[in-house]
């Protein structure tokens, strides 16, 4: 037994690099050539294999308990610690990553822009810019073959931190089809770049505070322990000599190491909704969807009287808002770029809809299917009326398609609104986190203050006092 727990806790060491998911990005433009689908692309991330850290830890601390019962509490502790303490150098390290990637991925689009602006061909300013960022190496590598370099940016983009890639793809791929002015595109993408950069800036400078106070909370309980041998106490003594003092040395690890999870999932980003809210959101969106559309009947509101864009908007998960509300001021500047060269508003709604992915996309070839069948564009665009995130600017273009107003001057003032909207919500959700990180405080830092800080002190005072 022994041998065992030596060897379990030797084998949770050497895992705790952990594995995860990494991405390949292709140095040589062989494999680019053609494009690449969304197989080969889903392909590129490589997974390692599960990462078993966590579990073996705890397996250890069992067995260590079993094989050594006078000290098996400590392996606990020793256990939640280094587990807390991974899980956040981990995340640490990921960040750190993604922040360089982000920083990578901006000075080679300001290159490629500068570079474009210059009236350089995109073959030479591709180049120059992976001369400056190993991001788009592959992107010239698949130029020089003479394969488009779209598929290896949204291969790219696939790595965390370089999502605006996405952007770049889309006017690019958007310039080929309609013969737009590819430098001014591309300068319109790194500009929205930058102004992205610059929110997220600002928001992980309001939840600096947050994150470092939460830490510092972390080390309450230390404090109050150290603060017991001012009074005369000897609270090591009670901690180690005592079944309670163990148990109570446990509860204020398992505490402070939640509460310091907490406060980093408070500043996070918010997540995709787990699986089986997908699943329930899917199944309702196709029971609505199907003949049961007659429960509207009977209450004298028949389904095909609802508008399909609120009805879309209703049953749609909250990945897919999410995604789409991100995707919307982009898509709204590729419109009224295409439409400010001229083109009707059903052609560039099917060009735009065509190349961004995603459910604006499929918002977009709906509106297109509708133009197919006969209605107007303004008819079509009113379908959206009613919708959370479109209603405003449809309306907007269902009129100014009606009287003939300039859309692209609609849809690029749409997107700065939207734009600014997104940074000052964003903004409030940075500033509720400082409020929110009183929880942490008052459910898991205090009560580990106490468990370590204020009852080891009572109980030496008092075994002292009754010696």
């Amino acid at each position: 037994m022994v041998w065992l727990a030596i060897g379990a806790v030797i084998l949770a060491l050497w895992c705790l690099k952990g594995g995860g998911t990494r991405l390949r990005l292709p140095r040589s433009g062989a494999a680019l050539a053609g494009g690449v689908s969304d197989t080969e692309a889903d392909s590129a991330l490589v997974p390692t294999p599960r990462d078993y850290t966590g579990w073996l830890l705890g397996l250890s601390a069992l067995i260590v308990t079993l094989a050594f019962p006078t000290v098996g509490l400590w392996a606990v502790c020793a256990a939640v610690v280094l587990a807390v303490a991974r899980w956040l150098w981990r995340r640490s390290v990921t960040e750190r990553q993604r922040i360089q990637t982000r920083d990578q991925m901006v000075r080679g689009c300001g290159v490629l822009a500068g570079q474009l602006a210059i009236g350089e061909l995109p073959a030479t300013a591709i180049r120059a810019a992976a001369s400056e960022a190993e991001l788009f190496v592959p992107v010239a590598a698949a130029l020089e073959i003479g394969s488009s370099p779209i598929a290896a940016f949204r291969l790219a983009a696939a790595r965390s931190g370089c999502e605006a890639l996405h952007q770049l793809a889309d006017g690019w791929q958007v310039c080929i089809r309609t013969g737009m002015p590819l430098g001014e595109t591309v300068q319109a993408v790194v500009a929205n770049v930058e102004r992205e950069l610059e929110r997220e800036t600002t928001r992980e400078a309001e939840l600096a505070s947050a994150r470092t106070t939460g830490r510092m909370l972390a080390a309450l309980p230390l404090v109050g322990f150290l603060m017991g041998y001012a009074v005369d106490a000897d609270p090591l003594e009670f901690i180690t000599g005592s079944g309670f003092g163990q148990w109570c040395l446990l509860g204020a690890c398992c505490l402070a190491g939640a509460g310091l999870i907490w406060t980093e999932k408070l500043a996070a980003p918010s997540r995709a909704p787990k699986p089986n809210a997908r699943l329930g959101l899917l199944a309702a969106r196709l029971a609505l969807r199907s003949d049961l559309w007659d429960v509207w009947g009977l209450l004298g509101l028949s389904g095909a009287s609802m508008p399909p864009g609120l009805r879309s908007a209703t049953f749609e998960s909250p990945s897919d808002q999410a995604a789409e509300r991100v995707a919307f001021a982009p898509a709204l500047e590729l419109l009224a770029a295409v439409v400010s060269t001229g083109a009707p508003l059903r052609s560039a709604t099917a060009t735009v809809g065509q190349v961004v992915a995603g459910p604006l996309g499929r918002r977009l070839r709906e509106l297109q299917a509708l133009t197919d069948i006969g209605l107007s564009d303004a008819e079509a665009w009113r379908t959206l009326r009613e919708h959370p995130l479109w209603g405003e600017v449809a309306r907007q273009i269902a009129h100014g398609a009606d009287s003939g107003a300039g859309l692209g001057v609609i849809l690029r003032r749409a997107a700065v609104r939207h734009r600014n909207r997104v940074s000052a919500d964003l903004l409030v959700q940075a500033r509720q986190v400082g409020v929110k990180s009183a929880l942490p405080l008052m459910t898991c830092y205090l009560p580990a203050f106490l468990l370590v800080g204020v009852l080891p002190i009572i109980g030496s005072l008092a075994s002292g006092f009754l010696r």
